[in-house]
């Protein structure tokens, strides 16, 4: 009978494999392969525990410093005899997690639906840190439930799910593809997309691969699918490529598995860097579709962590792992010896330089306060810097696009700003605070305490919004020493809020409606509704009337 194979290549994953494994077993995978090398955070010694209760399959090897991991974990496992024709196979990395959305969610749901055919390509889905600056323990879990969108540019990488031929198929150094030999003779409809549709005809890359001719294959497209094949109907890889700060300056200590190669013959492991941190931390969009499998996911580990050997590598791990973490926070904290002292940083807010003309000033003043003006080249340097100061600072995370302007007052716990989203200048915003993508807040309103903002928003002038509130019940008692409470507020998608409106804590507003100027809202509304008034209260159903006059005024 068929196997369902899922095989990874790792180095310094310790604290994760339990649930890597737990999870894969509990949506069906019944045979797991995983090739190590050269780690000292107790990874090895956590797979041998689990390959000795015949959990999983552990193949270890050395690598040398220009040498691929990938590659030589490929090999491993062409060789190894574990898998035969007819099983079902995928690779994927310790950080990607397949996620089945065909019928049940498992691996046997997913096969049903790829029938006859060779395969399918899965596309990615990235999620972020979710506001989490240190590990929470796991993946599978409501810690992790903030990602991308749907239009995010990596989601067209891809993980090949698909169906082994011996002698025809095999994995090759890229992990996204595998190799097909030409006399397989596989065409594009022997593939599913994302969409549970046939290859794209018109992606060469699809013909390349399938023809055997890799190398022939640009290979920044034999990651990816096309723009036509995009989908997760049938399956998403959820991708939690930085994991938490924590967690990914061990992943940069650690280099990559696929290094190039300098002119100088050394290897170039200098990928994950902040800037790469920053590009995959997407915190945009929920999704918690994965899970549905979080029960049987804590039932796999704690059934691993009752093998006496495997709970005592795993806490090890953990533990190797917290003094390492401790011990780089340390080495980044102490001064540098003989640093020479840093020239002063450009103002993030305020006034302009000395000697700027008034031209400069009046189009920088306009693009404070109109943020929808393109921003010129001349200020995309100066836009890195405000939001890198307020990811250190204010605890921001933005959407590719989004743009603050240099006279915005942030001043949160924590922030994320949506992509092609704006908030323009003399907006106060405090608190934890979240705005979808194409959003735009404009100059002199307030954002504060605990608010949830859409997609599509628009809030205009001098809107106030707060998500908390002063406790006033004991008359005796002065309100500065009463607790704050903090229900918060939720706007939904594609609100409008005219000038002047003020929105009270444990208010929500539903999608696509709008709220009248000067409007004071104290309690919840639904959607496609124009309400207006203070108290605010329903003045009709956009449905119902779709093209009144609009009482909401920017």
């Amino acid at each position: 009978m068929a196997k369902k194979v899922v095989f990874t290549a790792v180095k310094n994953e310790g604290p994760f494999l339990l649930e890597w494994v737990a999870y894969h077993i509990a949506i069906g995978f019944d045979k797991v392969l995983i090739v190590s090398n050269d780690s000292d955070d107790g990874t090895t010694e956590i797979l041998n525990a689990l390959a000795a209760e015949n959990v999983i399959e552990h193949f270890y090897h050395n690598v040398r410093p220009e040498e691929s991991a990938h590659g030589k974990a490929a090999e491993i496992i062409n060789r190894s005899g574990s898998i035969a024709t007819g099983d079902w196979v995928m690779w994927l990395d310790g950080d990607e997690f397949l996620n089945v959305h065909a019928g049940d969610g498992t691996v046997d749901a997913l096969i049903e639906r790829i029938g006859e055919r060779q395969g399918m390509l899965v596309n990615w889905h990235c999620f972020g840190d979710s506001g989490h600056a240190t590990f929470p323990g796991r993946f599978i879990s409501k810690d992790f439930t903030q990602s991308d969108t749907r239009d995010y540019g990596r989601n067209r990488r891809v993980k090949t799910f698909f169906r082994w031929i011996e002698g025809q198929t095999s994995f090759m150094r890229n992990p996204h593809r595998p190799r097909i030999a030409p006399e397989a003779g596989l065409k594009n409809a022997s593939f599913l997309n994302g969409q549970g549709a046939p290859l794209d005809r018109k992606f060469p890359t699809h013909k390349d691969w399938l023809n055997g001719d890799q190398a022939t294959a640009p290979r920044s497209l034999i990651y990816c699918c096309s723009k036509a094949d995009y989908g997760t109907d049938l399956a998403q890889v959820n991708h939690y490529t930085v994991r938490t700060k924590d967690m990914y300056r061990l992943k940069k200590h650690r280099g990559r598995s696929h290094p190039k190669v300098k002119a100088n013959g050394k290897a170039n492991t200098e990928r994950h860097n902040d800037d790469f941190f920053n590009e995959f931390n997407r915190n945009e969009a929920f999704d918690d579709s994965i899970l549905r499998f979080e029960q049987r996911t804590a039932e796999g580990i704690a059934a691993l962590m009752a093998k006496d050997a495997v709970r005592a590598a795993h806490i090890d791990s953990i533990e190797k792992t917290r003094q390492r973490i401790a011990l780089m926070e340390a080495d980044e904290s102490a001064p540098a010896a003989a640093a020479p002292v840093p020239a002063p940083a450009a103002p993030v807010a305020g006034d302009a330089p000395q000697g700027e003309s008034y031209e400069q000033r009046f189009l920088a003043r306009r693009k404070s306060i109109m943020p929808w003006n393109k921003t010129p080249d001349s200020e995309l340097a100066r836009q890195r810097e405000v939001q890198a100061v307020l990811a250190k600072l204010a605890g921001a995370v933005f959407g590719k696009g989004s743009y603050v302007s240099p006279d915005a007052y942030i001043f949160t716990t924590r922030f994320r700003l949506g992509a092609r989203s704006w908030v323009a200048g003399e907006t106060i915003i405090r608190g934890d605070v979240r705005i979808g993508e194409n959003s735009t807040v404009n100059a002199y309103s307030q954002i504060a305490g605990k608010v949830s903002i859409g997609a599509g928003v628009r809030i205009a002038s001098q809107v106030s919004i707060f998500g908390f509130n002063h406790g006033y019940a004991d008359i005796a008692t002065p309100i500065y020493k009463q607790p704050i409470s903090m229900k918060g507020v939720t706007i939904g998608d594609g609100v409008w809020i005219g000038a002047n409106v003020v929105v009270t804590d444990g208010c929500s507003i539903g999608a696509n409606t709008i709220v009248a100027a000067g409007s004071v809202v104290t309690k919840s509304f639904g959607d496609n509704l124009l309400i207006a008034g203070n108290p605010a209260r329903v003045i009709r159903s956009r449905i119902d009337a779709p093209n009144v006059e609009m009482l909401a005024s920017q």
